[in-house]
């Protein structure tokens, strides 16, 4: 060993030196760091930055406004998409209907025309037996 190890080892040197060879401080930064990154920075508010904080907090408030305004458009466009795949089925019943209606329609004036036919030349035979 040498003087400086032997120094460090017995407690001379500085206090900083002894900590980056026994690694507390390596230790320390790394707690540090997780509680960054798990709980984010960590900041005292001063005047300005309480004014800053309260911008942020109205901003989050604003977004959070949008975004529930979001949900309630998408679950109105949801109920608007019911009510209009309700309507086209209605409207596909209602065409179906009318050409039922409108097939009933025809055959009835055309049996109402088969029928005249029919006696017009019932009238007729028994106009040209009578006349003969």
């Amino acid at each position: 060993m040498d003087d400086s190890d032997e120094e460090l080892i017995s407690g001379g040197g500085t206090k900083e030196e002894r900590e980056n060879l026994l690694g507390s401080n390596k230790d320390k930064e790394e707690e540090e760091d997780e509680d960054f990154f798990l709980h984010g920075p960590k900041i005292k508010f001063s005047g300005q930055l309480a004014g800053i904080r309260s911008q942020v907090d109205e901003v989050t408030g604003v977004m959070k406004e949008n975004v529930a305004k979001v949900i309630e458009r998408g679950s109105q466009l949801t109920e608007l998409g019911a009510r209009s795949e309700s309507l086209s089925e209605m409207s596909a019943e209602f065409r179906r209907q009318s050409t039922r209606v409108q097939r009933q329609a025809w055959w009835k004036v055309t049996r109402n025309q088969i029928i005249l036919g029919i006696v017009a030349v019932i009238i007729i035979i028994v106009l040209i037996i009578l006349l003969h």
